[in-house]
């Protein structure tokens, strides 16, 4: 599981450099990020696969691509971009949630099962925002200028 998180995290790196900057700028973003990963795979293989490990690996690209939902959402009056920007600090939220440890019943509904939930929302969100960014329809519409 934490190397799946290894490789969103470098996908979000590569996602966030293509709607921010040239083609040229994202590639070379998108190759350190991927070299940033075997980095990252080979010390939860050989020094330490613990969870922190995971966040302190995934936390930067996914702050990097909420400013990158960010600024296509201030530029576009795309509603799409706006949910996928509301799922990924959604899943913030939700980390935020699982490690405080809120729950809203101690045995059959708790913190886990609460950031599990939030997540599938979050991940809804996201998907609805990167449908939009990948499909011929994510021509951004300027704002005030919403359909």
């Amino acid at each position: 599981m934490l190397i799946a998180l290894g490789v969103v995290a470098a996908a979000a790196w590569a996602i966030g450099a293509h709607m921010l900057f040239s083609d040229r700028v994202a590639y070379l973003i998108t190759l350190a990020a991927w070299i940033a990963f075997v980095a990252y795979a080979l010390i939860i293989a050989y020094i330490s696969d613990t969870f922190s490990v995971a966040i302190v690996n995934y936390l930067p690209a996914t702050l990097f691509l909420i400013v990158a939902f960010f600024t296509a959402s201030r530029e576009s009056a795309a509603m799409p971009l706006a949910l996928g920007l509301g799922g990924l600090v959604l899943t913030l939220i939700a980390a935020g949630v699982q490690q405080s440890g809120i729950a809203l019943h101690p045995k059959y509904f708790n913190h886990n099962a609460l950031y599990h939930l939030l997540q599938a929302i979050a991940l809804f969100l996201i998907f609805r925002g990167a449908v939009f960014l990948t499909t011929g329809i994510a021509t951004l519409v300027p704002r005030g200028t919403r359909p």
